[in-house]
């Protein structure tokens, strides 16, 4: 019997709905950019992700980046377990992001 001669109609089996988990933002090995200043963004690979959108992860920065607020403790540590250490430089220009969130503000992430 051909499946013309059927007289049921023939369904795809293992098709899914529609998932009712949001999907990841960004994976490990993604580029993203962090807000280090008002109106300045650096690129960060994201090494780790934590739970609620919470990323960590390399941030690629410019010698002179030390004096950028998030730096310099601009990111309220008694309500945020957000954390951007390191002190870039000539020799060693990259600092870490840890537990950023996605946003607009400073030490926030967002996509390129």
């Amino acid at each position: 019997m051909t499946p013309t001669d059927s007289s049921t109609t023939p369904t795809l089996e293992g098709v899914a709905g529609p998932s009712t988990e949001l999907p990841l933002a960004v994976k490990v090995g993604d580029m993203v950019l962090v807000w280090v200043d008002l109106a300045l963004v650096r690129p960060m690979i994201v090494t780790s992700l934590q739970a609620q959108g919470r990323i960590s992860g390399t941030l690629f920065c410019e010698p002179d980046d030390h004096t950028r607020p998030v730096f310099r403790g601009a990111i309220d540590r008694r309500n945020d377990p957000a954390r951007i250490e390191g002190r870039p430089s000539a020799n060693y220009p990259v600092g870490y992001g840890k537990s950023l969130q996605e946003g607009t503000s400073l030490g926030n992430w967002s996509r390129r």
